[in-house]
């Protein structure tokens, strides 16, 4: 890691020179790391004493509106645009504090102070945990109308000051996300998220900035035919992806409710949906086409007036070529939670087996042919079966997520509940019949695809949550390209669903196309 000495001074010629030499207003982003700086220099040289264990009075270093107070000391601590106003200032530069032999600011970063000073002096907060976070997007929503609120999402790259990440790398962090943004939301994604702190860490979204405000862009899918508008948005597609979500929080539950997220996670990393959305390359990712493509969608659908599901005045842009489920991630693999009460992205299409971080039951599962031999591999036509190992009596859900992208529940003869390891099979018809699992055909004479069975699994006592599978209103061309499918945790109204500690299996299938018995 760089000196101080070295970050003071890179952040210092980024604000006071500019190309041509002279000085120039700061930016958000400027004015974010200069308050990001002056807190870590009030923490290392300023808390021990003034608010740490040795505290002395009852003047803390790190409590921003003390600092700027006006009383009862009659020379403030900091006064904004005034460095000689400010007794801070009057203190290192006299020697007086940090007292004795204690360490102290260097030249860089006191000139990095006063440019803070200098600045207007902006805020920041006691400390960047998730509490404090938390606290800021709650006092972000009391400040608007009821009926905006549903349009409103929050990012954040505070962690990484929490990592003591470099301020140029928070830049770039920004950069980024801005480009990801701007990348599937056209032009209208340009200015989609505004900084809301002074460090210009924490965003506020705005989907109507972004086209995902339409709401009637999927709809629920039972027994393979339409059921209904399902209001899904396009940002509800990362939450569906996202590895760190932390334990549920209360105070959000109105705001869950008004924006009718389909997960309960109130804030996002801005640099995980970053890199969800597009490469350091500039390529957009699986996840990152297919909201591209919604914003499209959206745009036609608004255009022909928001016509109803089924209606015949409108087609709509072609789908897309699926991509895999599973085994193609477009971020990196998603770490281990942190408690068995943070939400899971169970249902994520780029993630393959999820887990709570001490999974109360082991279970595994594969493909065996009818005499319990494993298969990798299984032809057009040919029976198979999934065979299940557990160590605990489970209740379960089973999926299958077809080669085009399409997803069936599979009802099974165990009836979604295991008292042990055993194997599942299709229900039979009639019911003294035997069944099998079959995969009757590859769409548009592929030689071979892959399919899959997605096991969603939690302890007999626990009750499963209802699962929606929605389609989106693109139409299918040439057998080739069709609708974003996805299968999701229906919260509707009803929270209570949000801990489910549940495991969840990924097991691919490989079909080629000559047929088997």
């Amino acid at each position: 890691m760089q000196s101080c000495v070295v970050l003071a001074s890179s952040i210092i010629a980024l604000v006071l020179l500019p190309a041509g030499g002279n000085a120039t207003e700061v930016t958000s982003r400027e004015r974010g790391d200069l308050a990001i700086h002056a807190r870590d220099i009030l923490s290392r040289y300023c808390h021990q004493c003034h608010g740490g264990k040795e505290r002395k009075g009852n003047f803390d270093a790190l409590d921003y509106p003390k600092i700027v107070a006006t009383g009862p000391h009659p020379v403030p601590f900091v006064v904004a645009k005034d460095v000689a106003a400010s007794q801070m200032i009057q203190f290192i530069e006299d020697g007086a504090m940090p007292p004795g032999n204690l360490p102290r600011p260097s030249l860089a970063e006191i000139t990095l102070l006063k440019e803070w000073i200098n600045a207007g002096a902006p805020a920041f907060p006691v400390d960047f945990q998730e509490k404090t976070i938390y606290q800021a997007v709650l006092n972000d929503l009391a400040k608007h109308a009821a009926h905006e609120v549903p349009y409103f999402r929050y990012l954040s790259l505070s962690h990484l000051v929490r990592a003591k990440l470099l301020m140029p790398e928070l830049a770039k962090e920004q950069l980024a996300l801005e480009a990801a943004l701007l990348a599937v939301g056209g032009e209208r994604g340009k200015n989609a998220a505004v900084p809301i702190d002074p460090t210009a860490t924490l965003y506020r979204l705005d989907l109507r900035a972004l086209g995902w405000d339409n709401r009637e862009l999927f709809y629920r899918v039972e027994n393979r035919k339409p059921a209904g508008i399902y209001p899904l948005s396009p940002y509800d597609l990362l939450l569906l992806e996202y590895p760190h979500a932390m334990a549920p929080d209360n105070r959000f539950d109105g705001y869950f409710t008004q924006a009718g997220l389909a997960a309960p996670i109130p804030i996002l990393r801005g640099d995980w949906v970053a890199q969800a959305i597009m490469n350091r390359e500039g390529v957009l990712t699986p996840l990152g086409v297919e909201l591209a493509s919604l914003t499209k969608l959206s745009t036609e659908h608004a255009k022909k007036g928001f016509p109803p599901l089924g209606s015949l005045e409108w087609t709509p842009p072609c789908g897309l070529k699926p991509f895999p489920f599973g085994n193609q991630n477009p971020v990196a693999a998603a770490p281990k939670p942190l408690t068995d009460r943070t939400p899971l992205p169970l249902t994520s299409w780029y993630a393959g087996d999820v887990e709570p971080a001490k999974p109360a039951f082991s279970l595994t599962a594969e493909i065996v042919d009818t005499d319990g031999k494993p298969l990798k591999t299984v032809k057009v036509g040919q029976s198979f079966r999934l065979n299940v190992t557990i160590d605990r009596p489970v209740r379960y859900r089973l999926f299958r997520v077809e080669s085009d992208g399409s997803i069936v529940e599979q009802e099974t003869s165990a009836d979604g509940y295991l008292a042990k390891s055993g194997t599942l099979q299709p229900k039979p018809v009639p019911p003294d019949s035997l069944a099998s699992f079959r995969i009757v055909d590859i769409p548009n004479g592929n030689e071979k695809a892959t399919e899959y069975f997605v096991l969603l699994a939690a302890l007999e006592e626990r009750e499963l949550p209802p699962i929606s599978i929605v389609r989106s209103r693109h139409a299918m061309c040439d057998n080739e390209k069709f609708p974003i499918s996805r299968f999701l945790i229906d919260l509707g109204q009803d929270l209570k669903h949000r801990e489910w500690a549940a495991v969840r299996r990924v097991v691919p299938i490989t079909v080629t196309q000559e047929e088997g018995n």
